[in-house]
């Protein structure tokens, strides 16, 4: 039976191809020497496809080279609010705001965090903070969000001369991601880590589901999908996980019906195409149409068919005739 035999772990998502030969050329560019603008560049295009842990471990090797600046901090506080480590995202604040209180990016992130934090102290603070970033960077790429939500805070302020250019940053009682996406880690961030003690609540319990799962414990990681999902209804990564924990346990018509409900929010993604393949393999009749589904997959991501060996997988089919067993090939990276 194929898909208790196919390793489909947490979903990559593709890079698509005039992203991906940038990624090669930076990836190539940090293996000679270590540039911290390169690691920028890269970073932010691997956080761009939710690969948020690469991301922070390209950032983290370039501090320990020695590239530590600004920019440095102001990217790795990006990349830790997309993975929802508050207190990651604090620290690399306080680092760039104390060397540099007019860096733009650490400024409207700072906005950011504060407006989100929500309390009436951090709301007074992202007023502040938004007026400031405006006046040191009015054409910066994110202007025009920070104007609107300078607006519903109740616009700018007329600050003073000697007025300190942001507030502390211990005001914000709790700070908290608006948006973490990613899964894993620790109160420290690593893309190894799996405790989650670092992470929302979200990203807490999509990374217990990917845990269950690694360990064979498709019953636990269905639940742990199923609280994920309402945390954050339709997120596609989450649909894919829970079809594959059902398909695990024999439930194929239940990982029909998610996977289905993945494809009709993102129809093209190569994973989630590749998941309603391999349920379709365990189904009387689907035979031909999940082979389509693979050989389209091959056609038009070749890259993820690479990762996937989608290739491999037709060809043991194919040497198999009617046999729908395949053993997953070596994992690809």
């Amino acid at each position: 039976m194929l898909f208790a035999c196919v390793d489909v772990s947490r979903p990559v998502p593709l890079i698509p191809p005039e992203d991906a030969a940038r990624v090669d050329a930076l990836t190539q560019a940090l293996t000679s020497r270590t540039s911290s603008v390169a690691a920028l560049e890269l970073a932010r295009v691997l956080t761009r496809y939710d690969r948020a842990f690469e991301a922070a471990d390209i950032l983290e090797d370039a501090r320990r080279s020695g590239n530590e600046g600004p920019m440095l901090h102001a990217g790795l506080a990006e990349v830790y609010m997309e993975l929802g480590y508050s207190r990651a995202v604090v620290r690399e604040l306080t680092a760039c705001l104390s060397r540099a209180p007019s860096q733009p990016d650490c400024l409207e992130l700072f906005g950011r965090v504060l407006e989100a934090d929500g309390s009436a102290a951090s709301l007074r603070n992202a007023r502040q903070i938004y007026t400031l970033f405006l006046k040191v960077a009015p054409n910066h790429p994110n202007a025009n969000r920070a104007r609107s939500a300078l607006e519903q805070l109740g616009g700018p302020l007329e600050l003073a001369e000697d007025e300190p250019l942001f507030p502390p940053i211990a005001a914000a009682p709790s700070v908290v991601s608006p948006h973490g996406r990613a899964t894993g880690g620790a109160a420290d961030p690593s893309a190894s880590g799996t405790s989650g003690a670092g992470l929302n609540e979200f990203g807490r319990t999509l990374a217990s589901a990917f845990a269950a799962m690694r360990e064979g414990r498709p019953t636990e990681a269905e639940l742990a999908y199923r609280s994920a999902l309402q945390l954050r209804p339709n997120h596609l990564a989450t649909l894919a996980g829970l079809a594959e924990a059902q398909a695990a346990q024999g439930k194929i018509t239940d990982a029909l019906e998610t996977v289905t409900a993945a494809r009709a929010i993102e129809p093209s993604d190569p994973q989630v195409q590749f998941i309603y393949g391999s349920i379709l393999l365990r189904m009387e009749g689907r035979r031909d149409e999940a082979l389509a589904t693979w050989r389209a997959i091959l056609r038009d991501s070749p890259d993820m068919a690479n990762q996937l060996g989608i290739a491999e997988r037709l060809a043991a089919l194919e040497r198999q005739g009617g046999d729908d067993t395949v053993s997953a090939p070596p994992q690809k990276r």
